[in-house]
């Protein structure tokens, strides 16, 4: 009886015992687990490492006329120069600013051995704030801000980041002044000698109120490399007689040395060798340029030509489609297939394959015909319309 007794007792203190370890260990488990939650916080922002942040390179219009290639030298001289941490690349709309700019980014990107700087891509547009850029270049530099609504301290973060390796950020189609500090990029003057900025604007003067130390104006096209590029972009299967050459050339000029222009209304006469169908175009060019007195503008008779010729009037509403979204925006195919299929622009009464096969012929036309451009999102699945096209949707 004494020995049942004992043996309870013993048993009730190892199970008190295993209570009082077990309380411990889940207290301890406690307090390591608030130290991770304050750790967790980040106060100076979450950067991952910034070796494993993926660069890839972008889709760019392959340069093959040696005014653009003289550029793309001319710029790199700058981006070496050490006293230069600012580039403003301007000109006209079309005339291809940010051709150069992809074609910066993508050598930096397969050569960084020999530059040794990293490129962030960050498309700016009309419609912009602090915050959306702020956010942009987070996201490049795989920066987490989403706990911190301060843009005082945002910008901290972002600068003591860009501080932390040789970057070069791009802002595409910037429309007015940025303030820098605002945003958190680090001025060269104040002693930051690892981060450049790179920028393309129409204006010259936003170069100047931004601080560019290098300002360079991107030229149209003389006739003889907008012709070649003309030719180019009809494609080998397009063989001119020197009748309906003599009709080209003069197309081809109407187009101002614009690459834009240029490349979109080759795209449109692809296999044309009818002369009477070149000398249709010729005459409706002139009529259209002669309405059209402002250069900066040059290029909308040509989109407007290449608009009208799509045959189909649902591949015109689908190019009308995509102008509503931003500007520059990258586009999952299959999320655009279907909206045309929710708005009617595909014939609902087919199976679903037959619906995306459709929509997605659509698409291809659209990019054929120079209107819609490829992207690498999305494993390649994507279109974006340039930003003078969506804005030719307005004008």
């Amino acid at each position: 009886m004494m020995k049942n007794k004992v043996q309870k007792l013993e048993e009730i203190q190892e199970s008190q015992i295993s209570s009082l370890l077990l309380g411990n260990r889940i207290d301890k488990l406690f307090k390591e687990i608030e130290e991770l939650h304050e750790e967790g916080g980040f106060p100076g922002g979450l950067l991952l490492d910034t070796c494993e942040t993926t660069v890839i390179p972008l889709l760019a219009p392959e340069l093959t006329i040696q005014t653009s290639k003289r550029n793309l030298e001319e710029l790199f001289k700058y981006l070496m120069d050490d006293e230069v941490w600012c580039i403003g690349i301007h000109g006209i709309g079309g005339v291809g600013k940010t051709t150069l700019a992809l074609h910066i980014h993508n050598r930096l990107v397969q050569d960084v051995g020999t530059f040794g700087y990293r490129p962030y891509w960050v498309t700016v547009s009309q419609e912009n704030s602090i915050g959306k850029l702020q956010n942009d270049i987070a996201k490049n530099l795989k920066l987490d801000l989403s706990n911190e609504s301060d843009e005082r301290k945002r910008a901290a973060k972002l600068s003591r980041a860009l501080t932390r390796e040789k970057c070069v950020l791009i802002f595409d189609d910037v429309w007015e002044k940025i303030a820098l500090d605002k945003v958190g990029i680090p001025d060269k003057v104040k002693g930051h000698k690892t981060c450049k900025l790179i920028l393309t604007t129409r204006s010259l003067d936003v170069c100047r109120r931004i601080g560019c130390q290098a300002k360079f104006k991107v030229q149209p096209l003389n006739e003889e490399e907008a012709w070649k590029l003309f030719e180019e972009n009809l494609g080998q299967q397009t063989e001119l007689s020197p009748e309906v050459r003599d009709i080209a050339m003069p197309v081809a000029a109407k187009c101002a040395g614009l690459p834009l222009a240029i490349i979109t209304m080759a795209g449109s006469m692809r296999e044309v060798n009818d002369i009477q169908e070149w000398r249709n175009v010729l005459k409706t060019l002139e009529e259209l340029t002669m309405e059209q007195e402002d250069m900066e503008n040059e290029v909308y008779p040509i989109l407007e030509f290449s608009y009208s010729r799509l045959k189909d009037m649902k591949l015109k509403l689908c190019f009308l489609y995509c102008a509503l979204y931003p500007e520059d925006e990258e586009i999952y195919r299959d999320e655009l297939i279907r909206s045309f299929i929710s708005e009617g622009l595909i014939d609902e009464g087919k199976p679903w394959q037959a619906k995306f096969d459709e929509g997605h012929s659509m698409l291809n036309t659209l990019e054929r015909s120079c209107l819609l451009e490829s992207c690498k999102s999305y494993d390649g699945r994507s279109v974006k319309m340039h930003e003078k096209k969506n804005s030719f949707t307005l004008f």
